[in-house]
């Protein structure tokens, strides 16, 4: 707000020893240079909230094409994995891979044994997580009495399943594509018809899991 002041000063001054215009502006009982000086703060004034809306615009602009760019990049990788990992890779489920299984639950309450390469999502609900996942290719849902975080905790060593969301944990091999909608970002799944909100802080966090399993 100093800068409006000191350039309509500037202006007052160019203006009187330089230009040939001349602002002949007088109130009375106030200093004769005062009334030229608010019609010049006026312009200034003008010209900032010109140049705000151009430049808020300008930026908006840039951040959407940024934005753009980047999920276009992350969904370049994604099919680009989706293609290298159905050469080289099958889903194996709990029974037909004992010795790749892990068990996930707590104590006495329910578990599931299954293969990570399985797991398709898992949600955060109140005290529980619902897994899903798939098995002699059906999709199957289980409740286990365990947090997100100890689950995340568990799955850490597979690169391709990471923590997208504060409620979700995906599996990278069955995301379609990422997609933006109304300033949220989403995660489209195969065979699954749910949408997996994505964090804004996770969003990096994806494209590097990419980058490392396309190394």
């Amino acid at each position: 707000m100093l800068c409006i002041p000191l350039t309509a000063f500037f202006l007052y001054v160019v203006n009187h020893l330089f230009l040939p215009l001349e602002v002949n502006l007088t109130v009375p009982g106030y200093p004769e240079f005062l009334p030229s000086f608010a019609f010049y703060c006026s312009i200034v004034f003008r010209y900032c909230i010109i140049f705000f809306v151009v430049d808020v615009f300008v930026y908006r602009h840039r951040k959407m094409k940024h934005e753009f760019d980047e999920i276009r990049a992350i969904n370049e990788m994604l099919n680009s994995y989706q293609e290298d990992w159905a050469t080289t890779s099958v889903v194996h489920n709990d029974e037909k891979d004992a010795d790749n299984s892990m068990t996930i639950g707590q104590n006495d309450n329910p578990k599931l044994a299954f293969a990570p390469e399985s797991l398709i999502y898992v949600e955060s609900v109140a005290n529980y997580a619902e897994v899903c996942y798939l098995c002699d290719q059906e999709i199957k849902k289980i409740s286990l009495r365990s947090t997100l975080k100890q689950l995340n905790e568990s799955l850490s060593t597979h690169v391709y399943i990471i923590q997208c969301h504060r409620g979700f944990i995906v599996n990278l091999n069955f995301v379609e594509k990422l997609q933006c909608e109304n300033n949220s970002y989403f995660l489209n799944l195969f065979y699954v018809g749910k949408k997996i909100p994505v964090s804004r802080s996770k969003k990096a966090d994806i494209k590097a899991a990419l980058s490392a399993l396309q190394r």
